[in-house]
């Protein structure tokens, strides 16, 4: 959040070097997704010392997680993770006022609808499997 120049793909600690010489926002997505583990307990407690938020809600997040991120006290977002147009929209953060402030003291919201999960997960990947056939062929 709150970036004006683009940060370049790489180690982690880097990027979040770049998005604090910006003064941006770093929130982590669907961490404790376990359809899609990114990262063990370990890597998780680590990248946790240096964001300033985790996604507690992810529209195609098929198992619900934010009773997980609640559990460590810290500020929360929620998104789309919207991959199609039908997605957009269906998970959301709250917060009064200002959302910088709000995530220094903790008070943000998520909300939104699991309803369009499947098909936009379904969709997805039927994607890649025809991509990965005309790659092949």
């Amino acid at each position: 959040y709150y970036l004006n120049e683009e940060i370049k793909p790489g180690n982690f600690f880097d990027v979040v070097d770049g998005v604090r010489n910006q003064d941006g926002l770093i929130s982590v997505s669907h961490p404790f997704d376990l359809t899609r583990q990114h990262y063990s307990k370990k890597q998780l407690n680590e990248v946790i010392r240096h964001v300033d938020a985790l996604e507690a809600f992810n529209c195609r997040e098929i198992l619900p997680m934010t009773n997980r991120v609640k559990l460590l006290d810290r500020p929360v977002t929620g998104g789309s993770d919207g991959h199609f147009t039908f997605e957009l929209g269906r998970g959301y953060t709250l917060f009064d006022g200002d959302l910088r402030m709000s995530l220094k003291n903790n008070k943000t919201y998520v909300g939104g609808t699991h309803f369009f999960c499947l098909p936009g997960r379904a969709r997805t990947s039927i994607l890649k499997y025809v991509e990965k056939f005309i790659r092949e062929y």
